[in-house]
């Protein structure tokens, strides 16, 4: 008989909804580089709940192939390890794993359950939900599996934690006031406050890569939908009518694109779209269960990706550097109209100038600076791109940053 853990774990998926699914949105047999980069995902396709890996090839591997259920798969910063969790030793543990299933470690040994693994952005830390308290409460333990502490003590259920980011907030699912709703605290469990504030249930927040934004599935307009609000709860979006449920949404590490599970009347398959909720297109079309997908960090095809289709763009961009998080190298792509003086610089989270990259006239086109962080504290640093011409725009000049984060 399975574990009545397991329909804790699946407490969302079980509450399909009454309506009849279409596919109203939702292109099937998609090309298949439509989906860039790699996705981990739970699925019961070999008849218990394991997780498994594709690629942009499209070819599905089974990668823990454990009798037992595994569940929650989450991707180191550096895409090379998976945290997860299985009930393969009797209760739910924590569980790391190597990329592709090899080398697997146990990180938590307690009699009650532990769910649903979050690596800090640096990679040093862990966040989950326990229920080693007597109801779910939300922890972080070093990578050892040493340093536990737990962040939220309440009478009602936390589960679901989400770092920012920056690795200073994590947002997380509570009942705390009545029903399911968003919400943020700091790292150390300071400062929880409610961001989602509906009537109805709101589940599972997960960041955008910019730290701007937080993807979350609500039942606020009927059945479990997509919407995006920005990180402070305000101007809430949906993306998704699909008139199903959908579930367990994950952020490209561009931002780019969103991959989420979602049923059809008879089983949860995988959908990827864009961020703003167009082009829905099948990844996965199995008649058994795909869920929990997670998208491996930096796995994008590359610099080339970013750059503007025509020969010379006509605007000024600053993209986000990568690979980011980064150890100790990173490309800072930016593009200008036409010729300009052009400086580019690189701060600590404090403002204090650590390295200046660019600092001359440049003709229009699109570069490509790198910054070496040898020798420097892990942490958060800022891109800062300015651009002088009294032409573009009728401005003196023209600045855009973006946030990188050193891991060490």
């Amino acid at each position: 008989m399975k574990s009545s853990a397991t329909f804790l774990m699946i407490l969302l998926i079980l509450s399909l909804s009454l309506q009849q699914f279409t596919f109203s949105q939702v292109t099937k047999d998609p090309p298949i580089n439509f989906l860039t980069g790699e996705i981990a995902f739970c699925s019961d396709r070999d008849g218990n709940i394991d997780i498994y890996f594709i690629g942009d090839s499209g070819n599905v591997q089974n990668i823990t192939n454990n009798p037992a259920e595994d569940w929650n798969p989450a991707w180191s910063p550096d895409g090379n390890k998976i945290a997860f969790a299985s009930n393969r030793e009797g209760n739910f543990e924590i569980y790391f794993m190597d990329s592709d299933g090899s080398n697997l470690h146990r990180k938590t040994n307690n009699p009650s359950d532990d769910f649903a693994p979050k690596w800090s952005p640096d990679g040093s830390r862990i966040a989950f939900f326990s229920e080693r308290d007597g109801n779910r409460e939300i922890y972080v333990m070093d990578t050892s599996g040493t340093g536990l502490q737990r962040l939220t003590n309440n009478s009602a259920d936390d589960d679901f934690p989400y770092w920012s980011p920056d690795g200073d907030q994590i947002a997380f699912n509570s009942n705390r006031d009545g029903n399911y709703e968003i919400y943020m605290m700091d790292s150390s469990g300071n400062n929880q406050q409610n961001i989602s504030n509906n009537l109805t249930d709101d589940f599972i927040p997960v960041w955008s890569p910019s730290g701007l934004n937080i993807l979350f599935e609500s039942r606020r307009d009927g059945p479990l939908e997509l919407y995006l609000m920005e990180a402070n709860g305000n101007n809430p979006v949906r993306l998704t009518y699909n008139n199903s449920d959908n579930h367990f949404p994950d952020f490209s590490p561009d931002g780019s694109q969103i991959i989420f599970s979602s049923n059809d009347g008879h089983d949860y398959e995988l959908i990827v779209m864009n961020s703003d909720g167009t082009n829905q297109q099948l990844v996965t079309n199995n008649n058994t269960n795909e869920w929990e997908p997670a998208w491996r960090p930096d796995v994008s095809s590359g610099i080339e990706d970013w750059q503007d289709d025509s020969e010379f763009p006509n605007r000024i961009k600053l993209f986000q550097n990568y690979p980011n998080p980064f150890n100790p190298t990173t490309s800072i792509l930016y593009q200008i109209p036409e010729k300009c003086f052009v400086i580019l610089k690189i701060y600590d989270i404090l403002g204090n100038e650590i390295e200046i990259l660019v600092n001359e006239e440049k003709a229009a086109g699109e570069y490509n600076s790198k910054f070496d962080g040898t020798g420097l504290p892990g942490g958060v640093y800022i891109s800062k791109l300015l651009v002088g011409n009294p032409k573009l725009s009728s401005r003196d000049s023209y600045i855009q940053s973006n946030k990188m984060l050193l891991i060490k």
